[in-house]
């Protein structure tokens, strides 16, 4: 599924925030340790991966997983399945590009033996010119009958070299009614 997040934060703030998912799914849920067998393929614009978790201690059962994309120009579509003993989770995204500007909307329903059930709906967009990126996102999380949110903003400047100067800012709207904020400012490096 497509990811909401674009440019990059020294501390992540802006995918950090209460209303952001990272569309892990059920991933590594219930004491699976996260050693994943995998198979992905393409054929075309059409991409297919299919997953299995072997539970090692937790008592949610093995986890399978499969996804789909699919692209038309800019525009692309993803849609993934996962479940095991206790739950599952599913969701869909769009994804485009127009230019400088790319975007994606993604939603996802977890169902849970518990009966909290949890729905996801996250937005996010990307303007990249030059050496300069900036990501704004939102995202949405109800949880049974608690909600939570929060909006996130990064800016990177590329220096070249494999170091960026990035900026990130999140800001959650907890359950809870409290309100939080993060920030982070630093030179990043890769080599």
């Amino acid at each position: 599924m497509g990811d909401v997040g674009g440019a990059g934060a020294i501390a992540d703030n802006h995918t950090g925030h209460a209303g952001f998912d990272g569309n892990s799914g059920l991933d590594g849920n219930g004491g699976n340790d996260g050693q994943i067998l995998r198979y992905d393929n393409s054929f075309g614009d059409l991409g297919v991966a299919i997953s299995f978790e072997q539970e090692d201690g937790g008592s949610n059962g093995d986890i399978i997983g499969v996804g789909v994309t699919g692209g038309f120009g800019d525009v692309g579509l993803g849609v993934g399945f996962q479940t095991h003993d206790n739950a599952s989770i599913s969701g869909a995204s769009v994804t485009a590009a127009f230019g400088d500007i790319s975007g994606a909307l993604n939603y996802s329903r977890l169902s849970n033996d518990v009966g909290d059930d949890t729905t996801h709906l996250g937005v996010g967009a990307t303007y990249s010119t030059g050496a300069t990126s900036v990501n704004v996102n939102f995202g949405q999380k109800d949880v049974g009958d608690m909600e939570q949110s929060g909006f996130g903003v990064a800016a990177q400047y590329d220096l070249g070299g494999g170091a960026k100067i990035q900026f990130g800012y999140g800001n959650s709207q907890n359950a809870d009614d409290t309100d939080e904020d993060t920030w982070s400012l630093g030179l990043a490096m890769g080599f």
